[in-house]
């Protein structure tokens, strides 16, 4: 099979619609993939294992989000990478660790947030590509720096905030009360 039937073009807004997701997940030459691999992986496992479940799932209902806002805004002939998804990891696994007790969770979070900025910042400048051939699509990393604040208020903040379950059981003779 080839590559072109799984890369993210317009025909995904005629009837093709699983180019929304495979066009993040084929890449144009080993090394692009190997990049992308890479700045997957570093941010995801500097979390913990729930927060990573959540993230990379939420990944699953974004990559097509990201993909429409490409063909919205963007002019390409065919998009392949899962640059836009790292760079959502990144962000999202960076948001997570902000919010930990440890200082240095919360360094490495500021640090991931500033390297993601500065990525944006370089390539929005024009500056172009740092380890592939592949030149960037800005908006491309833009959108998954987006999505990945979104997949961290989604999928990581709101249910730990709301959760039925953080609520004592009232017939719990542990659980702390409130009175009124």
């Amino acid at each position: 099979m080839s590559a072109e039937l799984f890369a993210l073009t317009p025909a995904a807004t005629h009837g093709e619609v699983w180019r929304l997701w495979t066009g993040h997940l084929v890449h144009y030459d080993f090394r692009h993939f190997l990049t992308n691999a890479i700045a997957i992986a570093v941010p995801i496992v500097l979390i913990d294992h729930r927060s990573r479940r959540s993230i990379l799932l939420s990944m699953t209902l974004l990559a097509p989000m990201i993909s429409l806002v490409l063909l919205a805004g963007a002019h390409f002939d065919e998009y392949r990478g899962a640059s836009a998804l790292a760079l959502a990891v990144w962000v999202a696994s960076a948001l997570t660790l902000l919010r930990e007790q440890s200082a240095s969770d919360r360094h490495t979070g500021a640090a991931l947030i500033a390297l993601a900025i500065g990525k944006l910042a370089f390539e929005t400048a024009g500056a172009g590509h740092l380890w592939t051939e592949v030149a960037p699509l800005p908006l491309a990393h833009l959108a998954g720096a987006i999505a990945g604040v979104v997949a961290f208020i989604g999928v990581i903040l709101i249910p730990t905030t709301h959760s039925p379950l953080s609520t004592p059981h009232p017939l719990d003779p542990t659980a702390r009360t409130h009175q009124y």
